[in-house]
């Protein structure tokens, strides 16, 4: 007999049965009824369903797994009873999205997509990313080896993770878990830095902040930026962008220099500098050339005056000692300050321009430019006429009696220095003329007769 299409014999001297499921029955298979005979079937006419098809019962010919999907599902074993045996793996980065979708999917941002074989029909292929939000997964300040590397200040604890999101660049098509990426800031005492690209890490099963771009666009007072992020970032097509100046890691601010911090600049306000924020004294003017280590201020910035000199207006360096005071040198004084010169105090001191001391009054001298005070002198002038000069102020000599005349002289130093004088005649039978003198004993008192200094002229023929 010959078999019929979807049916095949199954023993000897039996009928046609319908051919089995894993099986196809083309028919025009030739069997033998009559008993065995050397080379003649007498069962037959199925044969297993090949690789990539699948063969439902009683199918005359395998049906090919490609027109399930529109093309997608294009695999099977051999032997593959029903569709639901055709697969296919994603591609990576891709997922099947719906179950009658022909064409796979691109992976979301916060999913990756591994490659993934599925059966017909199904979904499936994308996972979540581990949210880089949660404690579970976010890396711990402990955990991040850079720290010291950027900041050499940084310690666990004062340094913080403040912040860890998805990444909302770059984050398509994944296809590992290890490929999600996390968007991260780490404050440190020199900066905060942001961390791109930061990989989920299967080992520690946190994001690992290692594994990222790490920069700074600011940076805090007392520190500076070096290091570009890239020697190619502030450019594009040769010209300036409008990017900010990116640096890698931050350094303590050196000696004789001030690091105020701040935001970086954009590219295209000027070039791309090797480091920034760092800032020499000497910029501030020539005398201003030191500073310790990590100044974060100008004003950290100081000179040290010469002898005869000081720094008389904040910010300006320094001039010639004013009279009136000295200035012996060696004094810091710093850029937003002022110093390095003394007043000459009293009456008794003076000076002149650029004097690193004072002077004391010389002996019936006084005093000159001082102020209401008494102090910063400038100058010094010799007494004179009816005057006396005591600790350097000049005084007046007491009134003259009635009938005196007071005398004048220079360079006294004393009261006792001043006199007055009265002419005396006819004081005698033997002088005829003669002068009365006498000096003071206070400010305000003249001795009395007995104290009087007396000269006469004799009259002729006489002898005083």
């Amino acid at each position: 007999m010959t078999t019929s299409p979807k049916k095949y014999v199954k023993s000897v001297g039996a009928g046609e049965v319908s051919c089995l499921a894993g099986n196809y029955c083309g028919g025009g298979s030739i069997i033998y009824r009559g008993g065995t005979v050397s080379g003649r079937a007498t069962t037959g006419g199925s044969a297993v369903c090949s690789a990539n098809s699948y063969c439902p019962e009683a199918v005359s010919e395998p049906i090919a797994c490609s027109t399930l999907g529109g093309g997608l599902y294009k695999n099977s074993v051999a032997g593959s009873d029903a569709a639901t045996d055709c697969y296919f793996t994603t591609s990576g980065g891709y997922y099947l999205a719906n179950a009658t979708d022909t064409t796979q999917t691109k992976c979301e941002a916060k999913f990756y997509c591994p490659a993934k074989t599925l059966n017909y029909p199904n979904v499936g292929g994308k996972e979540s990313c581990p949210d880089p939000s949660s404690s579970t997964y976010k890396e711990a300040v402990s955990e991040i080896d850079w720290l010291v590397a950027r900041c050499p200040d940084a310690t666990t604890s004062n340094s913080s993770v403040t912040s860890s999101s998805y990444q909302t660049w770059s984050n398509t098509g994944l296809s590992a878990i290890t490929q999600c990426p996390a968007l991260m800031t780490v404050s440190t005492p020199c900066s905060n830095f942001t961390i791109e690209s930061v990989k989920y890490n299967s080992t520690t099963g946190r994001y690992d902040s290692d594994k990222g771009s790490v920069y700074a666009r600011s940076v805090k007072a007392g520190y500076y930026l070096t290091e570009r992020y890239s020697s190619t970032y502030c450019t594009t097509n040769g010209q300036p962008n409008t990017k900010s100046m990116l640096y890698k890691k931050a350094v303590k601010c050196p000696e004789n220099s001030y690091c105020p911090g701040g935001t970086v600049p954009v590219c295209n306000t000027g070039t791309y500098e090797e480091s920034w924020g760092a800032n020499a004294c000497t910029t501030l003017g020539s005398f201003y050339t030191t500073s310790a280590e990590g100044a974060t201020a100008s004003s950290s910035c100081y000179g040290t005056t010469t002898v005869g000199n000081y720094v008389a207006t904040a910010k300006s360096g320094e001039t010639t000692c004013a009279a009136g005071g000295y200035c012996p040198g060696s004094v810091k004084v710093n850029y937003n300050s002022t110093g390095g010169r003394t007043a000459c105090t009293g009456r008794t001191k003076y000076s002149s321009a650029g004097a690193s001391s004072c002077s004391t009054v010389s002996t019936g001298y006084y005093t000159t430019g001082c102020n209401t005070s008494g102090n910063s002198c400038t100058g010094q002038t010799q007494c004179s006429g009816s005057t006396y000069c005591a600790s350097g102020v000049q005084n007046n000599c007491p009134e003259a009696e009635t009938n005196w005349t007071l005398g004048t002289g220079t360079g006294w130093s004393s009261v006792t220095s001043c006199y007055e004088t009265r002419n005396a005649t006819n004081v005698s039978n033997y002088c005829e003329s003669g002068q009365l003198k006498k000096n003071a004993t206070s400010s305000s008192t003249w001795p009395t007769s007995a104290s009087i200094s007396v000269a006469f002229k004799a009259k002729s023929g006489s002898i005083v």
